[in-house]
């Protein structure tokens, strides 16, 4: 074993707290979160598209020369651009314009014929991914997608300097190194640590495949810090007596602190390069869950009720509003869900934040029945 069981733990409970914040509402598994299905389904979309173009089945050894499997494997590649989209999903995939390496191979029928043995498993897998990365110069990304859309089951894309930070700094797997390195050798580690994280996924959820598993790892190193900063918290801080020290990223005051916060951590957000410093204080799930339980997920402020609008989707959503911010206390402390924490809509979470101190919801009703009087 390559990895740590107690960094998967707590990869995995860090990413559960970043889908929930996604979704609004707790999944079961990471399998069943919308925004996980919806932001990495187009890797399955891509296989299929990829399968249907290549139709390896229909091939016949009287085919190699003709030039008919040249075609279909370089059509298969037109799944990437097709499905991949506007937000150029596909780009984390393969980058498609490496596709123009096939053009400068002159010797298409030898091609074919590696192809051909390929995909008919005529051919060892070790030996077809020397022949493609020596004898045609294909590169590592290129060599992964062919693979893939073998068998995704089996074999996964590669995306080599981003795989190699995501294993350093979400698994702690320090010595690989796939930039620059392409072998068997390499790869097939590559797919055995990816494999680890499944086999670790698994007794989650049962039904977890190994590209579930890649899109695991993908998210949460490229997707987690970029939204709400899980994962990149640093703290020394011990747990309350009831435990309750997690994080909570719908509070607004997390993501805009007070100007006199205390400068101990850089954080680059999304969009215009602006680096902006702030604390980082822990907020506790449980805490939130019992806060929903006991005043039901509709705002405090409004009344708004996000099932009774939305439907099933809107089921459970609500944010979650300290009284006295946590940045205030400056000390770890037991908190009490019926009392500290009010369930808010975004909209009024948003404006209690107006101010610092924040407003309290006793004052944001009053303004808003105030503002009510004057639209009479």
């Amino acid at each position: 074993m390559e990895i740590s069981q107690s960094i998967l733990e707590n990869l995995y409970s860090k990413f559960l707290k970043f889908i929930e914040f996604e979704d609004g509402v707790i999944s079961e598994t990471f399998r069943k979160s919308n925004y996980f299905n919806e932001s990495e389904s187009f890797k399955l979309q891509i296989y299929e598209k990829a399968r249907s173009y290549l139709e390896s089945s229909k091939w016949k050894e009287t085919d190699i020369g003709t030039k008919k499997i040249y075609d279909s494997v370089h059509k298969s590649f037109d799944a990437i651009k097709e499905i991949k989209g506007s937000d150029k999903k596909g780009v984390d995939l393969v980058n498609w314009r490496k596709v123009d390496a096939f053009k400068k191979i002159i010797n298409k029928q030898e091609f074919e014929r590696v192809f051909f043995d390929f995909y008919k498993g005529k051919d060892s897998d070790e030996n077809v991914f020397n022949k493609l990365n020596i004898e045609y110069k294909l590169d590592y990304q290129t060599i992964s997608y062919l693979f893939f859309i073998k068998e995704k089951n089996k074999f996964l894309p590669i995306s080599q300097e981003k795989i190699d930070k995501l294993f350093k700094d979400q698994l702690n797997v320090l010595d690989f190194k796939s930039a620059k390195n392409i072998s068997w050798k390499n790869y097939l580690r590559y797919l055995l640590i990816i494999k680890e994280v499944s086999e670790f996924l698994k007794k989650k959820d049962p039904e977890t495949t190994l590209l579930d598993a890649h899109s695991f790892l993908w998210i949460a190193g490229t997707k987690m810090k970029d939204v709400s900063l899980i994962g990149n918290v640093n703290t020394n801080l011990e747990k309350g007596k009831n435990g309750l020290l997690l994080i909570n990223p719908e509070d607004p005051s997390f993501y805009y602190p007070d100007e006199d916060t205390t400068q101990n951590k850089v954080l680059l957000f999304e969009g215009a390069t602006k680096l902006v410093t702030v604390n980082i204080y822990e907020r506790n799930i449980e805490a939130r869950n019992q806060c929903i339980s006991h005043w039901k997920p509709i705002c405090a402020v409004c009344k708004f009720d996000f099932e009774l609008e939305f439907g099933e989707i809107g089921k459970g959503f609500i944010h979650v509003h300290h009284k006295i911010p946590i940045s205030q206390i400056n000390e770890i402390q037991e908190i009490d869900p019926k009392n500290d924490l009010i369930p808010v809509c975004p909209n009024c979470h948003a404006m209690l934040h107006k101010r610092t101190p924040p407003f309290s919801v006793e004052e944001l009703k009053l303004i808003r029945s105030k503002s009510d009087e004057r639209n009479i």
